[in-house]
């Protein structure tokens, strides 16, 4: 489990890492967004329908622990995971996957500002079903996620020609 973060700095920590991860991404083209092999053999677009799918999941496992219950997932590799989710956006325009990520990321902020205070308590309940720390269920999935993404976006935009 990660240290225990209280809301708003979680808060904090989700705004910056989506805000930052935007900033590194705003100044290329549609095109170069939908290039394949940015990161792996995806683009910049599959990687943002892969955030979706994390937020998403990490929500279920939120919601879950609010209801009281530990979320069991189907036993799924996580490449499949990802490639799943990937599959099941790949039509979709980069305007529909960048909006659907908005949408997504919203609903993370809404459901962190929603949370009692007692999830954010050490070792209390909430934690104890969660299985992890609210940070803990949402950083690897959300802001940590972003930045890790970003640094190979980077990378990669480092070798594209000055124009």
């Amino acid at each position: 489990m990660d240290d225990f973060v209280g809301k708003d700095e979680l808060l904090r920590r989700l705004h910056h890492g989506y805000k930052e991860f935007n900033e590194g991404i705003k100044r290329l083209s549609p095109e170069q967004m939908e290039t394949p092999g940015v990161n792996g053999k995806w683009s910049i677009k599959e990687v943002i329908s892969h955030f979706i799918a994390h937020e998403q999941f990490a929500l279920t496992e939120i919601r879950y622990a609010l209801a009281g219950k530990q979320y069991e997932p189907e036993d799924t590799d996580i490449n499949i995971f990802n490639e799943q989710a990937v599959t099941a956006r790949r039509n979709q325009s980069l305007e529909q996957i960048t909006l659907a990520w908005d949408a997504s990321f919203r609903q993370v902020v809404m459901v962190v500002e929603e949370l009692p205070e007692s999830a954010f308590e050490s070792f209390g309940e909430f934690t104890r079903v969660l299985g992890d720390t609210v940070d803990g269920a949402l950083g690897n999935n959300t802001y940590q996620h972003y930045a890790e993404h970003l640094s190979t976006i980077m990378n990669w935009t480092s070798k594209l020609p000055r124009g």
